[in-house]
């Protein structure tokens, strides 16, 4: 079986600068390196590999990228490819897919492996389009990948919203790997050397028979029209001095002096300078029931776009009438099931159902799916699929007078916010958990929301084995008005038991730092961060958090950070409201005290 690695080569955000008059990072003198995780996939690619298999590396970039893509020849690939022309340069996720299928398409891999998703885009589409466009099975992000008698068959255990799951899958199919897959590999300096010579052989976007209206700036959907600063600011107010009481009282004191300022994006009524405009939300889970993260869209469709209400489009199980209440209320106006049937939803089915139901409700400008799993898949086939443009990650929705629709997201590893637009219709884009606000609309006894019949979805594979990765005592994320985030500062695993018993009862969650989860410490599901979740408490209280950016975006949208940690100069306590200087041993049990005493307290109105 050939096996073929798709390689990112991205720059050290973190020594490249941000160059806000260019909208780009400054790169002159800055390392480029294979995206960490697409090194992992050729890490799991080379341990996969049998005698007499070839292992091809390919890559989409600029000629700059050659010399970081050698070194897979140094770690033991047999073949490294550049696609590289400047008809390719402007290409976003939906161009680049088309790409990267056409070189598929002349090759005979039966193994595709991947990154998740790119330390500097982080939109984790293009698997998703390819597979759309290419036609190949996609599993992941998977943890662990073996092949047994059968070279062509593989076991592929992958991460789900709520744990893992086990599957039996062959060629060709698509396999995208997360961080647990396998450790990274350094060549020697031997190998190194070796590599130096090695041919990196090129494609152009002619020899792949690409048009130019496909790729590049003209064949992109979307476009990015503004890069700026995040101008979110926090006090940054911080007590370092008297008894840990004091500062417990003095934070808590500054909190309550300082609340958090109303919203400003909240509106019981829709803009009246613009037309209604009509727009989808989707609000299914994987499992076929409502995915309640999904109604704050609901909302933000509605205050945006007004008029009656989005659709709020459902497939799967009947939803029952409390879940319907819930959805008028978040500011539905229109239930659409575009196809019943089954729970474990396959998001191949789904986004060709959804494909129809757009290609017949031409009216429709936007829509809305939640960036999990499952919400990002289908979304990213059914752009494929339908040539429509995804932004992903969108934190932010706003709506111009003459109607065209801006979304707001993370870029440059969180150091700027990029707006997009799309010239096809709907603008599609997936949105963190949490990122928007519920508001209960009014609704009169003769509000109903009308469900449409669609057809049956069959149940997709059932996996060999699932795994829930829930964890008692640690909360929900999605809804706890108070959160803690664990970083390295705890001191290890051994320390959680005591942190969970001193805030059993509470009603508060607990989310991770990247490298928490990367140890074991707790599930992936529990990470907050640009690789993770988003989470968006009245407080979060992050405990011995450095205060790295990727992590930090994933509490953008709390109503206000209060940062724990012993080291004064740590960089956390500047993107913070206030902080407490001290270890969390000490802090957490009078902190947790008083704000059990002062019963509704978040540091809210």
């Amino acid at each position: 079986m050939e096996i073929l690695v798709v390689a990112k080569v991205v720059p050290d955000a973190d020594a490249a600068g941000f160059v806000p008059s260019t909208r780009t990072l400054r790169r002159d003198g800055v390392e480029m390196f294979v995206n960490p995780f697409d090194q992992r996939a050729l890490r799991a690619g080379l341990d996969l590999r049998r005698p007499g298999e070839r292992l091809t590396l390919v890559s989409m970039g600029p000629p700059a990228a050659e010399p970081a893509l050698r070194e897979a020849y140094a770690l033991g690939a047999d073949r490294v490819v550049l696609i590289s022309d400047p008809a390719l340069a402007g290409s976003d996720t939906l161009a680049t897919a088309r790409t990267l299928a056409a070189f598929l398409g002349r090759e005979s891999a039966g193994l595709v492996l991947l990154g998740a998703r790119s330390t500097d885009g982080e939109t984790g589409q293009v698997p998703a389009e390819v597979a759309a466009l290419t036609g190949w099975e996609l599993v992941g992000p998977a943890r662990r990948i073996e092949r047994g008698a059968d070279p062509a068959r593989l076991l592929v255990d992958y991460d789900t919203d709520e744990g893992w799951e086990r599957t039996r899958t062959e060629g060709p199919v698509l396999v995208t790997v997360g961080e647990k897959v396998a450790k990274l590999l350094k060549p020697t300096e031997e190998a190194r050397a070796a590599a130096g010579s090695r041919v990196v052989e090129r494609r152009s976007a002619g020899d792949l028979d690409l048009a130019s209206d496909q790729v590049g700036t003209s064949g992109s959907p979307t476009r990015v029209v503004r890069v700026g600063t995040d101008t979110t600011r926090r006090a940054g107010v911080r007590f370092e001095t008297g008894s840990v009481a004091e500062r417990v009282d003095g934070a808590l004191g500054w909190l309550a002096d300082h609340p958090r300022p109303a919203p400003t994006t909240r509106r019981s009524t829709e803009r009246p300078h613009h037309a209604p405009l009509a727009s989808f939300v989707f609000v299914s889970g994987s499992d076929g029931g409502l995915d309640d993260r999904a109604l704050p869209m609901l909302s933000e469709a509605r205050r945006t776009f007004g008029g009656g209400g989005p659709f709020a489009l459902a497939a799967g199980t009947r939803l029952d009438p409390e879940g319907l209440d819930r959805i008028r209320r978040a500011g539905a106006g229109e239930l659409v099931h575009v196809g019943a049937g089954p729970s474990d939803l396959d998001p191949v089915l789904v986004a060709g159902t959804l494909r129809g139901w757009i290609r017949g409700t031409p009216q429709v400008e936007a829509g809305m799916f939640l960036s999990t799993g499952f919400g990002r898949e289908v979304a990213s086939r059914l752009a494929a699929g339908a040539g429509l443009g995804l932004t992903g990650d969108a934190t932010a929705l706003a709506r111009a007078a003459d109607g065209s629709i801006t979304w707001s997201k993370p870029a440059f590893g969180s150091r700027a916010v990029a707006d997009v637009v799309s010239r096809t219709r709907p603008s599609l884009a997936t949105v963190r958990p949490g990122v928007f606000e519920l508001e209960r609309f009014p609704c009169g006894a003769s509000d109903r929301v009308r469900v449409l019949d669609g057809p049956e979805l069959p149940r997709r594979p059932e996996p060999l084995e699932r795994h829930d990765e829930s964890m008692e005592g640690f909360g929900d994320l999605d809804r706890a008005p108070i959160a803690l985030s664990i970083g390295n500062g705890l001191g290890g695993p051994e320390r959680l038991p005591a942190l969970l018993r001193l805030v059993e009862g509470t009603g508060w969650a607990i989310g991770a730092t990247r490298r928490i989860v990367d140890a074991g410490w707790v599930p992936r599901r529990l990470q907050v961060g640009l690789t993770g979740r988003s989470a968006s408490p009245a407080l979060a209280i992050l405990l011995g958090v450095r205060g790295s950016p990727n992590h930090l975006i994933g509490w953008r949208r709390s109503g206000r950070i209060l940062a724990v940690n012993p080291d004064p100069a740590a960089p956390v306590f500047s993107e913070a409201d206030v902080g407490i200087v001290g270890a969390w041993e000490e802090v957490l049990p009078p902190l947790v005290e008083r704000i059990r005493a002062a019963p509704g307290f978040t540091g809210t109105p």
